[in-house]
This record gives structure tokens, C-alpha cells and sequence, in this order.
């Protein structure tokens, strides 16, 4: 989640958060991964249950609108767009459409990121919290 979140960096996580509302676009959530594992991973919200998203050279295309970034998610800034289309990443393809009850997740190091653009939507079932901000 660098540079957002550093590595090492010590976060705060609001477990309760999600018992009373829903993840919402930019969040920081943490979650349990798809793979069997002991550890928790922390990805930024950008599509919600059963929206389409694209990713293009353009930015974030989420039901057929570009995303605007927050002001706040400006540090992302500094990673081109266009490294939100890794080249060797095929295991999604892109209209995607968020399944019923799923998430999809990226991580702000656009370039260094293991997130829903090769796994796919992670189910609310697996997201544990929200980052809090600090």
C-alpha cells in the first residue's frame, strides 16, 4: 500500500466498521486473502458489488464513468495510469463486473500491487475492517 502505507508501518483497524455499514469506493480495508495464509492485507476500494469496472490507460472506468481520484489518494499520483494494466496481468478481464457481495481491490503501489486485478472480487466475508486513518 505504499506509499499510503509503508512497509512496517504500524495501522489502526476498526473491526467493527463493517457490522453496521458497507465498504465504501476508497476505503482502505483489511482482509483476509483468497489463498490459505496467516496474514491480513490491506487494498483501496475502487468498484463495489455488481459494478463493471475497466482499467484503462485513461484511469478507472467504473460503470462506464472515469473515476475521479480524492484529493486525499493524491500520492498515488505519482504511479502513471497506465500501470494499472500490468502486462502480466491476465487473470482478469477487463469489463469486469463485481460479483453480488464482493469487493474490488487495488493496492496503491500500482506497480507492485497483488490485488483484485489478478485475483478478481474478494467476498465481504474475507474483509475483516477499515483502515483507520491516522
Amino acid at each position: 500500500m505504499a506509499p499510503t502505507i509503508k512497509a512496517g508501518e504500524r495501522v489502526t483497524i476498526d473491526y467493527g466498521r463493517y457490522a453496521v455499514a458497507r465498504p465504501q469506493r476508497w476505503d482502505v480495508v483489511a482482509f483476509e486473502p483468497l489463498w490459505p495464509t496467516n496474514i491480513v492485507v490491506l487494498k483501496r476500494v475502487v468498484a463495489l458489488p455488481l459494478e463493471t469496472i475497466t482499467l484503462t490507460t485513461n484511469g478507472i472506468i467504473v460503470n462506464g464513468a472515469v473515476l475521479s481520484m480524492p484529493a486525499f489518494f493524491s500520492n498515488a499520483a505519482a504511479f502513471p495510469r497506465d500501470k494499472l494494466l500490468s502486462p502480466a496481468a491476465g487473470h482478469v478481464k477487463f469489463p469486469y463486473t463485481v460479483p453480488s457481495n464482493h469487493y474490488f481491490l487495488i493496492g496503491d503501489n500500482w506497480t507492485n500491487s497483488l490485488d483484485s486485478r489478478y485475483y478478481g472480487a474478494v467476498p465481504m466475508s474475507n474483509i475483516l475492517g477499515r483502515v483507520m486513518d491516522n
